[in-house]
């Protein structure tokens, strides 16, 4: 149990990771998309160790969970290559997609979207504010946006969506 507990809590500290710098930096560094799938790995071997002791089965099979990330991954790769993405963006929801299988990912992809909307509807009021805080930077989200540009922090959506999802599929119920 303490195990499946360090892989979830893994893949938080890089969700929340991914979120912080990718506000700050408009950047996700290779390490928190690493730290979300080894997670998954901790995670995947701590709950397998369980259910063979009569315990709850959280995970489906590895090749589910494997489809999941291909699939996301194919087409997160898609969208980089047609520059909607951002390849950090793209490597952290393959990530995520080993955690989903193929059950999460249209929570998943809901709870992204609408979070995706979210920021998107602050753009106007951030632009408004042409001070930017000092401890953000000009290389911020809302730096970048006081100066005219159109980005979005995506890694944040991308994270709330991962955690809807992990909500929704059991696995922050703690395992017996």
């Amino acid at each position: 149990m303490a195990i499946y507990a360090a892989g979830v809590l893994l893949a938080l500290a890089g969700l929340v990771a991914a979120c912080i710098s990718d506000f700050r930096t408009m950047t996700i560094p290779n390490f928190m998309p690493i730290m979300v799938a080894a997670g998954f790995v901790v995670a995947y071997g701590g709950a397998a160790g369980v259910a063979q002791d009569g315990g709850p089965v959280l995970f489906s099979s590895l090749a589910v969970h494997a489809v999941a990330f291909v699939l996301i991954f194919a087409v997160t790769f898609l969208m980089f290559a047609l520059g909607v993405w951002g390849a950090g963006d793209s490597k952290l929801a393959a990530a995520i997609g080993l955690w989903l299988g193929l059950a999460g990912v249209v929570p998943f992809l809901l709870m992204m979207s609408i979070a995706g909307l979210g920021l998107v509807a602050v753009f106007p009021i951030l632009r408004r504010m042409s001070r930017v805080p000092l401890w953000l930077g000009p290389d911020s989200w809302w730096g970048r946006l006081a100066h005219g540009e159109k980005t979005v922090p995506y890694g944040i959506a991308i994270a709330v969506g991962a955690i809807w999802a992990f909500y929704r599929l059991g696995y922050f119920v703690p395992l017996s």
